[in-house]
């Protein structure tokens, strides 16, 4: 109920910002608000769930991850808002060193620091050793959280570098490259685990 009335007010207040302004850069502003605004409460209540097979996260932990992901996409939005109203490249990096790279750091401290929250007792006993033995194994796990989790922080430092260098056409390329690399990881933990 909450997240249909904060979207209802999103589109309502950009109906009026649209019939004062009549500049689409200034319509953009209010429902981003919105929008990030409901992508932290989604973050939230998705995590806090209790399901029959995982345990739900803890409040302050979830809020956590809510103003990570609530951090990570304003930055974006005021990075991108600033690259189209010509704002210069300097300030668009600086939107992004400012929001983006301290919500990427915080979201894989949160992430590394994770514990498990799957419930076995759902299962039998036969089936809860094999889980464990080779899904759940927490050391080789760890390593490949690590990481994927500096790659992916890599690939996404690069994206200011890539694309006041060579030009913003050529910014997917770090993500094309990162999964990849992940991909090739993830073969290599998977042998290793055999």
């Amino acid at each position: 109920m909450l997240i249909s009335n904060v979207i209802l007010f999103g589109i309502m207040a950009s109906a009026i910002t649209y019939s004062g302004a009549r500049n689409l850069l200034n319509i953009m502003r209010i429902p981003a608000i919105f929008l990030v605004l409901l992508f932290g409460a989604l973050v939230y209540m998705g995590l806090v769930q209790e399901t029959v097979y995982s345990r739900g996260m803890k409040r302050g932990r979830a809020i956590g991850y809510s103003f990570t992901i609530i951090g990570l996409i304003s930055g974006l939005i005021l990075s991108a808002y600033s690259y189209l109203s010509q704002g210069g490249p300097y300030r668009v990096l600086g939107h992004f060193i400012a929001f983006v790279i301290p919500s990427a750091l915080a979201y894989r401290y949160l992430v590394q620091t994770e514990k498990d929250k799957i419930k076995l007792n759902w299962l039998d006993k036969s089936w809860q050793k094999r889980l464990a033995r080779y899904h759940l194994d927490s050391k080789i796990r760890i390593i490949y959280r690590n990481i994927v989790g500096i790659l992916w922080t890599v690939a996404v430092g690069t994206i200011p570098l890539v694309g006041f260098k060579s030009g913003w056409i050529y910014v997917w390329i770090p993500f094309v490259i990162a999964i990849a690399i992940q991909a090739a990881i993830k073969v290599t933990f998977d042998l290793k685990k055999r």
